[in-house]
């Protein structure tokens, strides 16, 4: 029998738990973003589930960040965003393997980028005006 069969019946309580009919087993992610894992009556935690990155005075002199989510947790994000939230523009990269960055686009006050579906080692920003920004991957 598998953690979730393809069978069961499920509700969403709140926006990150999953539940079969019969409560017997759940996945969700808790206040503290683990993941948790629940069959019978064990519970298995998964910690370093997402990590955000963020600056919220970005100046010439903090250039370039790199947010190496595969050195913070060991391994790739698979979903996640970038925000703008500053008045100026910055440059976004990001890398599969942290060494190799592809090319690079300009994000502009208040824009922000799905990062769903990508597989991101690292994330460059590199300063083109005072600015902020947030990341968050998972």
């Amino acid at each position: 029998m598998g953690l979730l069969e393809p069978n069961d019946a499920f509700q969403y309580i709140g926006c990150a738990s999953i539940v079969n009919d019969d409560r017997t087993r759940k996945v969700e992610i808790n206040a503290n973003n683990e993941l948790l894992v629940t069959v019978g009556s064990l519970t298995a935690a998964i910690d370093g589930l997402n990590e955000t990155y963020e600056d919220t005075s970005f100046l010439v002199g903090d250039s370039p960040f790199v947010a190496d989510f595969n050195a913070d947790t060991g391994r790739n994000a698979l979903d996640g965003y970038v925000i703008n939230d500053g008045p100026g523009d910055f440059t976004v990269a990001f890398s599969r393997d942290g060494a190799i960055f592809g090319g690079s686009w300009t994000m502009k006050s208040g824009e922000n980028i799905s990062l769903r579906n990508y597989d991101v080692d690292s994330i460059r920003i590199t300063y083109v005006a005072d600015s902020a920004y947030r990341i968050n991957l998972i």
